[in-house]
């Protein structure tokens, strides 16, 4: 079985040199790697650039200028479509055998494109009832967090912590965190965003030291008020051994992540709770569940699962 992933147009290079799976900090990739058994073939396809990393034998990450005329030294089985782009329209036609997969997350969770997609993957049972309505075949699947996602020996420096980019993506507005968090918590920012209260500390940071920045933080929220869809920043937490709370706004698949989930009547509320809950209980059950439910193989296996 020959596997094609399209991961769309790359514009970070400098943080994205990988040598070795080891080194790399891409969910994708690693969740990509461990649907390609070592009987299969697969590769891994960026846009906007020009260079090839072999990760092993017979899996492979090359960027190419563009997606528009290139053809693949052998015909693929599966093409994996992330994120929907008007770029891979070229390369899915030209290859008109091949079993066709789409994630397109959030509102983008329906195909756009005039493709026929033999599967849609979804983040959240909604989803999977969208893709109904359009008479196409929705399956329920998860994100992990990437391999270097795992609890650090820190001091929890942050009550709370939360990855924003803001005003740019809608999906991430949390200008109602800043107007209603508690004042007396200590709360991280992770990502750009406007001036924030007192109490706030906002950064960037790289992906290779986020697991060490939210093993920091007591708890992490994912309050974003808009339709997002499954944001990676929950499994993260969570390999990391730290509680995450949603808004209710947030799709995701509800009976595979254990975390809390509310309105924003209650959200702080319920943050305050798991904040003590965490005091007394530590880490170690929140990464074991991880492991048994969430990790890079068993989003794998379920991944190969719903496309075969």
């Amino acid at each position: 079985m020959n596997w094609l992933f399209l991961r769309g147009k790359m514009e970070r290079h400098s943080e994205c040199k990988w040598e070795t799976l080891d080194e790399c900090t891409d969910m994708w990739t690693h969740l990509f790697s461990g649907v390609v058994k070592y009987e299969d073939a697969g590769q891994v396809l960026y846009s906007n650039g020009n260079r090839i990393v072999y990760y092993r034998s017979n899996f492979t990450e090359k960027w190419i200028k563009s997606f528009k005329d290139y053809k693949c030294k052998r015909e693929p089985d599966i093409i994996v479509a992330r994120g929907g782009f008007k770029e891979y329209v070229p390369l899915l036609k030209r290859y008109q055998n091949a079993k066709k997969v789409y994630y397109g997350a959030n509102h983008g969770c329906i195909p756009k494109d005039g493709i026929k997609y033999n599967t849609i993957l979804c983040d959240s049972q909604a989803q999977v009832a969208k893709c109904k309505k359009h008479g196409l075949n929705g399956q329920l699947f998860f994100k992990p967090a990437a391999p270097h996602f795992f609890p650090r020996t820190v001091e929890k420096k942050y009550d709370v912590g939360f990855s924003a980019i803001w005003p740019k993506d809608k999906r991430k507005n949390v200008a109602w965190v800043h107007k209603t968090a508690p004042k007396n918590m200590k709360i991280l920012q992770m990502g750009h965003g406007c001036k924030a209260p007192s109490n706030f500390s906002v950064k960037q940071i790289k992906s290779d030291r986020m697991p060490r920045v939210i093993s920091k933080c007591k708890v992490i929220i994912a309050p974003y008020t808009s339709e997002d869809s499954c944001p990676r920043i929950i499994s993260e937490a969570l390999a990391c051994g730290v509680p995450v709370v949603a808004l209710d706004t947030c799709q995701l698949w509800n009976k595979k992540y254990n975390i809390a989930v509310s309105n924003k009547c209650y959200f702080w509320n319920v943050v305050k709770v798991l904040i003590k809950a965490q005091s007394l209980s530590g880490d170690n059950l929140i990464r074991l569940n991880y492991e048994k439910h969430l990790n890079i193989d068993s989003a794998a296996q379920r991944l190969k699962e719903v496309i075969l």
